[in-house]
């Protein structure tokens, strides 16, 4: 009687490294995945940590209700020096008419704490912005009133100050009016003439 031989059944090596190849791109794909959750965990916890320092400097302000010696200027935080903060206080009128001086009743005050990561690249910095409004705050120590309304400064001047990051200089401020052709191209010169004479006037009067 004659036994038909079994077949063996399995896996080919072309069939192994397929599936092997299908794996590695779903793993990949879960990693991406992965990797993209965590960064956006770390992100969030870092914005609830800038959002808290932010809080914090706004608490102080809300209670003390007087206005800081440092404004504008960023400062490391002292409880979480990864964040500098950053108080800026603004006078805004409630309508058009321009109050006479000393008569603040149609204003209030407008104070923004900016929180910046430190140390972290442009794409990954947490950065946040609180505000809050106040009819009054006492004054600095010497000051007739806080946050006097400031004059408003034209578009030229606000562009040169964000692209420079600071306040500019008046050399600045004339080199970007003479670059747009609202001043001579000698005006600058003619300021360091002045500026001069002025210095000598004062020494011949001493």
């Amino acid at each position: 009687m004659l036994r038909t031989s079994e077949k063996k059944t399995g896996f080919t090596l072309i069939e192994v490294i397929a599936s092997l190849a299908i794996l590695a791109v779903l793993l990949a794909g879960v990693m991406v995945i992965y990797q993209r959750t965590v960064d956006s965990v770390g992100r969030q916890i870092m914005r609830e940590r800038a959002m808290a320092v932010a809080q914090r400097h706004m608490e102080v302000l809300l209670a003390h209700a007087q206005e800081p010696n440092v404004i504008g200027l960023p400062i490391r935080d002292e409880i979480d020096p990864l964040f500098t903060w950053q108080l800026d206080l603004k006078r805004i009128m409630v309508d058009s008419d321009s109050p006479s001086p000393g008569d603040f009743a149609k204003t209030f005050i407008q104070a923004t704490v900016k929180v910046n990561q430190a140390e972290a690249e442009a794409g990954e910095r947490s950065t946040v912005e609180l505000i809050r409004y106040f009819a009054t705050l006492k004054p600095i120590p010497g000051q007739p009133i806080a946050v006097p309304i400031a004059p408003e400064l034209p578009p030229w001047y606000l562009e040169l100050q964000e692209k420079l990051g600071r306040e500019p200089t008046i050399q600045e401020a004339i080199q970007c009016l003479i670059e747009s052709g609202q001043l001579p191209p000698d005006a600058l010169e003619e300021i360091g003439e002045l500026e001069i004479d002025e210095e000598n006037e004062g020494e011949n009067v001493e």
